[in-house]
């Protein structure tokens, strides 16, 4: 913003959110500065104004927070072929019910959970002979992808992986 005043010292400088953006003056300097989450701080957008006499300019500011990391809900799961579980679990003990099924819903987290960045998250299996994943849609948020189904198909181990397909860049 510029604005010519005879004294910087009477322009009114002033944020529509100071969650968002705050003005601060120091040595003469005139700086919009994002609030860290650490101060209650948010991602969004505000507008800057500054204002001398009978003269106004703003300014739209707009903070972003950039994903840092994803990380999963579950490290580790095992699941049956759907032709071994078992119907009648009287009998199991505990840890066997636990193992008795075919299928795992995985959820994503992210870091931060305010992130304005891209939410995508891509799900692969190293081995789909051996368990299949499948996004799970979310009808309020076509665009949320950060659960899956994790189905067993055959004998043996595979990875699962979610990637979020663009970390860092927002929209």
């Amino acid at each position: 913003l510029a604005l010519a005043a005879d004294s910087p010292e009477k322009v009114k400088w002033t944020s529509s959110d100071e969650a968002i953006v705050k003005v601060v003056i120091e040595n003469g300097q005139v700086m919009v500065r994002a609030v860290d989450k650490a101060h209650g701080g948010k991602p969004g957008e505000a507008t800057v104004t500054a204002s001398y006499k009978d003269v106004e300019i703003s300014c739209k500011v707009t903070v972003q927070a950039s994903l840092q990391s994803i990380s999963l809900d579950k490290t580790k799961i095992a699941l049956r072929r759907p032709d071994t579980v078992v119907e009648d679990v009287t009998g199991l003990s505990v840890a066997e019910r636990a193992e008795n099924k075919d299928t795992e819903v995985l959820q994503v987290s992210f870091d931060p959970d305010d992130t304005t960045s891209n939410k995508t998250i891509v799900w692969t299996s190293s081995n789909t002979r051996v368990a299949k994943v499948t996004v799970i849609a979310n009808p309020d948020d076509p665009t949320d992808c950060s659960r899956a189904t994790v189905t067993a198909v055959g004998k043996g181990e595979a990875v699962i992986t979610a990637k979020a397909s663009k970390a860092g860049v927002s929209p």
